[in-house]
């Protein structure tokens, strides 16, 4: 995971990275099927659509102009995984 020194809502990582997500993120954010791309793996379990991983495009098309995350309580688990290193960083 790419660091970051955090700045209280800056939104950089939702602007500048592209984000890979799961197929979990996407059962539990249904709205994220709309932008999400999938990545092509070889040799990847074609039976367990679990396994499958997506992309965000940067910038994140869900964030806002004020650097809000307009699916924060359902957001993608590297999502929370940057937001808890975010708070631990400041």
């Amino acid at each position: 995971m790419t660091e970051f020194k955090c700045d209280d809502n800056c939104g950089r990582c939702c602007r500048e990275l592209t984000l890979e997500i799961m197929e979990i993120d996407l059962i539990r954010e249904p709205l994220l099927r709309k932008y999400a791309k999938k990545i092509d793996i070889g040799g990847e379990d074609k039976s367990n659509p679990f396994e499958q991983a997506y992309y965000l495009p940067s910038p994140c098309p869900l964030i806002n102009n004020n650097n809000k995350c307009t699916i924060y309580p359902t957001r993608p688990n590297l999502c929370v995984a940057y937001s808890d290193q975010c708070l631990n960083n400041k």
